[in-house]
């Protein structure tokens, strides 16, 4: 890698970090004097009204961070970036101040990801012989893009319940990602992921360590972060595709699902549980695997601590368990069984504490 670009992704890195460590004050100042603050319910884990919006600093300092250190290697269409980027965080904004309606968002959603799939044209087009199908047609790469989007940008939304998990999972996912990026050699990608880690590693220090500036993402910056997540998914499942080298991987998809085994499984595991019980997907609930942790006895910091090690640890074994040449169905089948395992450990040490 030529040393112009390692100083760009420095640079990219420390631009977004000292944007985000300059602006999150300010937002909190804002966010107190204008009241913006969420304040504890009964769901609530926090006991004072704590400001919201941190998603504005993240994304103004991963765009501007970005647009000055992207130094012309960004090959697809920013514009369109920039444009559906701006669909989510308004909505974002709007419901954290006035409760969006779940259908307006998934219509923005929807807009946001057709976007990207038609107008920018990054779409998830190799699946990997997934169910014998190796390639999607124009209309079905399209359709299963925006639902991928949509999904990956729910899953990080819903997990955003605690303090650090929702940026911590996210710095997990970028950082796997970015590395791969760094090794395919893919340059704009690679400095995208180094601006966006740098924006959130200021923030998970806000939100987790932070006392007089303390600062929930809220829904603004947790739709943010589960949409740029999904642009960077997509672009590893096709660059991936095209790269003939040692670090590539041969079921891109099933690895893919294992590095955000978390969010997924979360996500799948708490609507399932509120259809048979007779609820809305989306309304909010108490059963969320952090919930668990909480009850059983552990901290914020220990119960996304405990998490973000787990999630790591899957990722390495997931990783070694493709290069071993398994069938994709196979590893998806040991995936989700994985998954399973891990999400009713929790569970299951709570009911026997329960009954002691």
């Amino acid at each position: 890698m030529p040393t112009n670009i390692i100083l760009l992704i420095i640079s990219g890195f420390l631009a977004a970090a000292l944007i985000s460590y300059i602006g999150i004050p300010i937002v909190v100042r804002v966010a107190k004097k204008h009241y913006l603050v969420d304040i504890p319910n009964s769901r609530s884990s926090h006991g004072k009204p704590v400001p919201i919006l941190g998603g504005v600093a993240i994304l103004i300092s991963f765009i501007l961070s970005f647009l000055i250190f992207s130094d012309g290697y960004f090959e697809l269409p920013f514009q369109y970036i920039i444009a559906s980027l701006l669909i989510i965080f308004t909505m974002g904004v709007k419901d954290d101040l006035l409760n969006l309606s779940p259908r307006n968002k998934i219509l923005g959603q929807v807009l946001a990801a057709a976007i990207i799939a038609v107008l920018g044209d990054l779409r998830i087009v190799h699946i990997y012989g997934f169910l014998g199908i190796d390639e999607l047609g124009y209309v079905s790469s399209i359709l299963v893009t925006i639902f991928s989007i949509m999904v990956i940008t729910n899953a990080i939304n819903i997990i955003d319940g605690i303090d650090g998990l929702a940026s911590g999972v996210s710095m997990v996912v970028v950082v796997t990602l970015g590395i791969f990026f760094f090794l395919f050699h893919n340059i704009d990608f690679i400095i995208l992921a180094a601006c966006f880690f740098g924006s959130l590693v200021v923030f998970f220090r806000f939100n987790v360590f932070g006392k007089k500036n303390k600062i929930f993402m809220g829904d603004t910056g947790s739709m943010v972060l589960g949409y740029v997540i999904s642009l960077m998914i997509i672009e590893f499942n096709e660059n991936n595709f095209y790269i003939n080298s040692t670090y590539d991987v041969n079921v891109a998809p099933v690895v893919l699902c294992g590095i955000l085994i978390v969010p997924f499984f979360d996500m799948i595991r708490v609507i399932f549980l509120r259809i048979f019980r007779k609820r809305k997907p989306w309304e909010p609930d108490h059963n969320h695997i952090h919930h668990y942790l909480l009850k059983i006895g552990f901290s914020h910091f220990k119960a996304t601590s405990i998490i973000l090690i787990v999630n790591i640890l899957i990722i390495f074994l997931i990783l070694y368990l493709q290069s071993l040449q398994i069938d994709i169905h196979l590893l998806l089948l040991i995936l989700i069984l994985l998954g399973i395992v891990l999400v009713y450990i929790p569970i299951y040490i709570l009911k026997k504490k329960e009954k002691k």
